[in-house]
C-alpha cells in the first residue's frame, strides 16, 4: 500500500513522458535519489507551472511504495528557484554539473544526510556569489568523492603513508590518490601535481584560505573528472562542464 509523503528534494533532472508527464530524478534526504512521474505536468491546465524544473529545491508530495520502481507526484511547492544562479551562465553550469555528479555516481535511493546537507549549503554559497562558482564546485567535487568512498587526501602519501603536506613533487596516481616524490619514481602512470595545484587541493579540502587562480581551479577540476572515470568506469564527464570549455 502506498503512502503519502511530503518531502524536501533538489530536482536534477527532468524528462517528457507520453503527452502530459514528466519524469524526474529527485534527490532528498529521506529516500536518497529515485525517480518520479509527474503526470499531467504538461498539461495546459497544470498547476505545476516551472516547479518541477532541474535546479529548484521543492516540497514535493509523494504516494511513495517501496516495491513500485517510479514514484507518483500529487503536488509539489517551490522552496528555492536561485535566481541569482540562473541568471548567470557559469555559475547555472556549476549548479548543473553539481547536479550531474548526485544524478550520473550516487548509488539510487542510497540515503546520505551530509551530502544532502552539503549540497543545499553549496547552493546557498553559489547563490550568494562570493566566491567564484569554479572554486565552490571544486570544493563540492572534493566533499563528493569523499562522501561516496573516493577521498582525495593530499596530505598522505597513498602508497607509504608518510606526511607529505609541506612536501614538493608529489603526483597522482588515478586509481590511488596523491603520492609522494619518492614513490612517484619510476611510476610512468603518475600525473604530476604542481605546488600550486597540491596546496589548491589542501586548500579545498581542509576550508583553508589561500589566493586562488582561476588557472589552478580549471586544472584541478579537470584532473578530478579524470579521477572519478577511474572509479566510475561508466561515468562519461560532466555536460555541462563542457559548456565551459572542460
Amino acid at each position: 500500500m502506498s503512502q503519502l509523503k511530503i518531502i524536501e528534494a533538489f530536482v536534477l533532472s527532468k524528462i517528457n513522458y507520453g503527452d502530459t508527464s514528466k519524469i524526474l530524478h529527485i534527490f532528498s534526504r529521506e529516500y536518497g535519489k529515485f525517480s518520479v512521474i509527474a503526470k499531467g505536468s504538461r498539461s495546459k491546465n497544470s498547476l505545476y507551472g516551472r516547479v518541477l524544473d532541474p535546479l529548484n529545491k521543492i516540497s514535493v508530495s509523494v504516494y511513495k511504495k517501496d516495491t513500485r520502481e517510479m514514484q507518483i507526484v500529487s503536488g509539489a511547492d517551490l522552496i528555492n528557484h536561485y535566481d541569482n544562479i540562473k541568471s548567470d551562465f557559469e555559475a547555472s553550469a556549476y549548479a548543473m554539473a553539481v547536479l550531474e555528479l548526485i544524478k550520473d555516481l550516487l548509488p539510487e535511493e542510497e540515503i546520505n544526510d551530509v551530502l544532502y546537507r552539503g549540497t543545499d549549503r553549496i547552493f546557498d554559497l553559489m547563490e550568494e556569489a562570493n566566491e567564484h562558482p569554479a572554486v565552490l564546485f571544486a570544493r563540492f567535487y572534493l566533499f563528493f568523492l569523499r562522501q561516496v568512498g573516493y577521498e582525495i587526501i593530499p596530505e598522505l602519501c597513498a602508497l607509504c603513508g608518510r606526511d607529505i603536506s609541506s612536501e614538493e613533487n608529489n603526483s597522482i596516481l588515478l586509481d590511488q590518490g596523491v603520492i609522494c616524490a619518492e614513490c612517484s619514481k619510476g611510476k610512468v602512470n603518475a600525473i604530476k601535481l604542481e605546488e600550486e595545484l597540491f596546496k589548491l587541493i589542501i586548500c579545498l579540502n581542509g576550508k583553508k584560505s589561500m589566493d586562488i587562480s582561476g588557472k589552478y581551479t580549471g586544472k584541478l577540476i579537470r584532473l578530478l573528472e579524470l579521477y572519478s572515470r577511474q572509479h566510475f568506469p561508466d561515468y562519461k564527464g560532466s555536460k555541462s562542464l563542457t559548456l565551459l570549455n572542460y
